[in-house]
């Protein structure tokens, strides 16, 4: 078996100041392992770095997404983070974050855990390092501007993912609409107490990222109508069953299409 070469050794073979070397493993472009402080990397890694472009100048978006899935599995929220700001450097938009590195990344991380490649703690490792990173997009995200109304999103009771709504909320902001996000596994009854709050209410997305959740999304939906309110409700999720939306105005097919949906449905309360 080849031995791994120290952070030292590949700044040594590159030509470069071992700082140099540091930051293509942060960024992902190098492949390497971390034990306890040290750095490892495969001989075979830096062979197939050497052949490309060590500059990282002709990185493409599915490239840095590839890159950005294997941070986030890693659990580096600053190398995860120098891969977002690459791609803000290269014009791509916050919008264009997530739909183009982070939502691809989360995907394959999904994929992955159902191909049984990794296990529940990879996906939740790569979710909490998600979660960081949208923090430090918080600024790029909110829009200034008057408000063109709030909409309320909640993950429906017995789901336990946040970050989707998490998401969603961020390419709304963006729109320059105002996100109340009541998290995973919101109670019916708290999701319809937060409805009757806002008098500029838009529309209530929930979503379902599990087969309990998809379950509970007809009476949550039932819920809401029983109180006489007459807001647009969207429903989505990786777990949502059809059968469980059929009361729903719209099943949405991405964060895109939400977007699309709830900008329509202020178009029709004008």
């Amino acid at each position: 078996m080849t031995e791994p070469l120290t952070l030292q050794q590949v700044a040594s073979k590159l030509g470069v100041h071992y700082m140099t070397a540091y930051k293509y493993i942060r960024t992902g472009r190098l492949s390497a392992t971390k034990v306890g402080s040290i750095w490892n990397v495969d001989p075979d890694d830096l062979d197939r770095f050497l052949s490309g472009a060590p500059d990282g100048s002709q990185s493409s978006t599915p490239e840095r997404s590839r890159r950005l899935h294997e941070r986030l599995l890693a659990g580096d929220e600053l190398g995860s983070w120098a891969i977002v700001e690459d791609g803000l450097a290269s014009g791509l938009t916050a919008e264009q974050v997530h739909l183009e590195l982070l939502g691809p990344a989360l995907t394959q991380v999904g994929d992955r855990w159902v191909a049984g490649e990794i296990d529940v703690a990879d996906e939740h490792l790569a979710s909490t390092t998600t979660v960081r990173v949208l923090g430090r997009m918080a600024p790029l995200v909110t829009a200034r501007g008057r408000s063109k109304g709030t909409v309320v999103l909640a993950g429906a009771a017995g789901d336990q993912h946040a970050l989707p709504t998490a998401l969603l909320s961020d390419l709304l902001r963006i729109r320059r609409f105002a996100v109340v996000d009541l998290g995973a596994n919101t109670p019916s009854a708290s999701l319809v107490k937060m409805t009757q709050r806002h008098d500029d209410l838009v529309a209530v997305g929930i979503c379902a990222s599990s087969d309990q959740g998809s379950q509970n999304v007809a009476q949550i939906i039932t819920d809401l109508r029983a109180t006489g309110a007459t807001m647009p409700i969207f429903v989505g999720g990786s777990a949502l069953r059809a059968e469980h939306a059929v009361e729903a105005d719209h099943i949405t097919t991405s964060g895109l299409d939400a977007c699309e949906f709830v900008e329509k449905s202020l178009a029709l309360r004008r």
